[in-house]
């Protein structure tokens, strides 16, 4: 266990190894010994260091090392990760963030992610602060073999939800995308008198989502008439919980069967059982129990 330690003006090192505890009570850095199997090694913390005002003091950890890899982070209050050393492959991974914190670029040994945000800033303000942290794009490039993929997406303006995600091209030339509709719904709980109502301020939750199985998308619809859609079916009626996902049902416009997968919560909001496609069930509010 981690017990924290009184700073005087060192760094602190918590050390987890070689199975015993030791503690220095003098002005030098602390260490804590525990062994186990893939335990925490060591992690080492700032010294006390004010920024912003004398009211703002931080100690935060900068290096965490395991028995597979060493993580180093930002000494400031975001605490990013900056780069991760797996000692089993002897590979490393870095972390590049932009002015506004958001994260990049990754880069892993021939392998770079690059993140974009191109139209969620105009200068020094944020379109709409639902998804202005959000990627508009995913670059994936292979730095061995010179090939890349670029991912898009667009967001929903009310919730900030994904709406569209673009895939890269496959070998067949389709380009992949996926449609996301999304609906208010209100939930229903217990006030403090004990009595059922339902919320005055309705939340947004993904109503159904669209693909193409084997052509490209034109619009929001497909040019092989082969959209699949599947539709997510929520609580209803008077009873509590109803927000939680009971069922979904799959259709397709080249094909005449709709399937549908319902499932059952018990009252703690557990999920304890699901039925197959095969089933025959229609309407998953039918017979819920919460």
């Amino acid at each position: 266990m981690l017990t924290k330690a009184i700073n005087h003006g060192v760094t602190t090192t918590y050390n987890f190894m070689n199975g015993g505890r030791n503690i220095d009570r003098g002005y030098t850095a602390r260490q804590v010994w525990a062994s186990g199997y893939k335990a925490i090694n060591y992690v080492n913390v700032t010294n006390n260091q004010y920024f912003y005002s004398s009211q703002a003091r931080l100690a935060v950890p900068y290096e965490v090392g395991s028995w597979e890899s060493n993580i180093y982070l930002d000494r400031d209050f975001s605490n990013k990760v900056n780069k991760i050393e797996n000692k089993l492959n002897g590979q490393t991974t870095e972390y590049i963030y932009d002015d506004y914190g958001r994260l990049k670029t990754v880069d892993t040994g021939g392998m770079v992610v690059k993140y974009t945000y191109p139209y969620m800033y105009y200068p020094g303000q944020c379109v709409n602060y639902k998804f202005c942290h959000k990627p508009a794009s995913v670059t994936q490039l292979h730095m061995l073999n010179a090939t890349r993929g670029v991912t898009g997406y667009q967001y929903h303006p009310q919730s900030g939800g994904v709406s569209i995600v673009t895939y890269p091209a496959h070998a067949a030339n389709k380009v992949g995308k996926e449609f996301y509709q999304y609906q208010q719904y209100y939930a229903r709980y217990k006030n403090s008198s004990g009595s059922m109502i339902t919320a005055s301020v309705p939340i947004w939750l993904v109503s159904s989502k669209s693909y193409c199985k084997n052509s490209n998308a034109s619009g929001t619809n497909c040019t092989g008439n082969d959209k699949v859609t599947i539709t997510y079916e929520y609580g209803s009626g008077t009873s509590g919980n109803n927000l939680f996902l009971l069922g979904e049902k799959v259709s397709a416009q080249d094909e005449t069967t709709t399937w549908t997968t319902c499932y059952q919560y018990d009252r703690y909001g557990n999920r304890i059982g699901s039925t197959s496609p095969k089933s025959g069930i229609t309407d998953c509010n039918i017979g819920r129990e919460y």
